[in-house]
């Protein structure tokens, strides 16, 4: 069976769409859906995840890490408990992850043994040339990670094991710098810059549709900061959600800039494909949030400057 996990905090509110969501998608029976909630975890969580009817396992992660590391010492750790229950693949859906109808169906169509991960979101790291296309995808640039949507197979998480130690979690800079011959250097080594470098280091492709099945619905939490209307129940917050989620003139306005916005404009989750086939697109200048595709001229990849770190990924200038 292959493992979905599911890591958590305190939105108990974005669990419960994210869910809905879940059980709307094809192929989402055949998984085994492991939670795995950080220390200090709202409790309404647990109400959610009782009422998740499908095949479920909850993890509740120690309090041993603190600070910056928290959270990605509770998504490793989970990694690592999904990797033993796993016979094959292993998907990552944080609760602000919004997956479309094909989501779980287009990661099994995709997946081959020159893969580290397919990633169902758009590209937040590189711009490509997109076809308007549900049955075509391509292959990344080689810095291209980002844990929005994810699924890997069991010899990519081997490449990952030895890395979730004491030592990472204990002086993740250090740790980075000594283990890895990335222009990264020390900076951005929380779990989604650890998972890049050893992706790099890997010499393996990442896949990404052409047309997204996934994304990244999380306008306030950890790393984001927005425009938040006032509410106090999680009745409130759940009806708020519905609200603005999923329409592109509700996010707008609570995103507080444009690359907030490019990170979680909603898509259409109605997708379906016949057969998913590889079709490699040229890879050109880095968006401006809010830049229209058609307005860039694309560029050799040897011409790519080095981009700005955000939370997610690199945003190359």
């Amino acid at each position: 069976m292959n493992v979905c996990l599911m890591p958590n905090f305190n939105r108990p509110e974005y669990l419960k769409l994210c869910t809905d969501l879940i059980l709307k998608s094809q192929g989402a029976r055949d998984n085994l859906y492991l939670f795995a909630l950080d220390y200090g975890f709202d409790s309404k969580l647990l109400e959610v995840i009782n009422k998740f009817p499908l095949a479920s396992k909850i993890i509740k992660t120690p309090n041993k890490i603190s600070g910056n590391m928290k959270q990605s010492f509770n998504v490793l750790n989970g990694l690592l408990e999904a990797y033993k229950l796993s016979d094959n693949l292993i998907y990552i859906i944080e609760d602000d992850i919004f997956i479309g109808r094909d989501f779980f169906k287009f990661h099994e169509a995709v997946q081959s043994n020159k893969l580290f991960c397919s990633i169902a979101t758009k590209n937040h790291n590189s711009n490509f040339t997109m076809l308007n296309d549900l049955n075509a995808y391509y292959y990344g640039y080689s810095m291209d990670y980002q844990s929005l949507g994810v699924c890997m197979n069991k010899n990519s998480i081997d490449l990952i094991r030895p890395h979730i130690n004491d030592d990472y979690f204990s002086n993740p800079q250090d740790y980075v710098s000594k283990n890895f011959n990335s222009f990264l250097g020390s900076s951005y080594c929380e779990q989604d810059g650890l998972i890049r470098r050893i992706r790099e280091e890997s010499n393996l492709e990442v896949a990404f549709p052409h047309i997204p099945r996934a994304y990244h619905a999380g306008f306030y939490g950890y790393h984001r900061y927005s425009n938040l209307p006032k509410t106090k129940t999680y009745e409130e917050k759940v009806s708020m959600l519905k609200r603005i989620c999923f329409s592109k003139e509700e996010m707008k306005k609570v995103c507080l800039n444009d690359l907030y916005y490019f990170n979680s404009e909603p898509i259409d989750l109605d997708t379906d494909f016949t057969e998913m086939k590889l079709i490699q697109t040229k890879i050109g200048i880095g968006l401006k949030p809010g830049l229209n595709t058609k307005n860039n001229m694309h560029i050799p990849q040897k011409k790519f400057r080095r981009g700005a770190l955000t939370a997610r990924g690199l945003v190359y200038n």
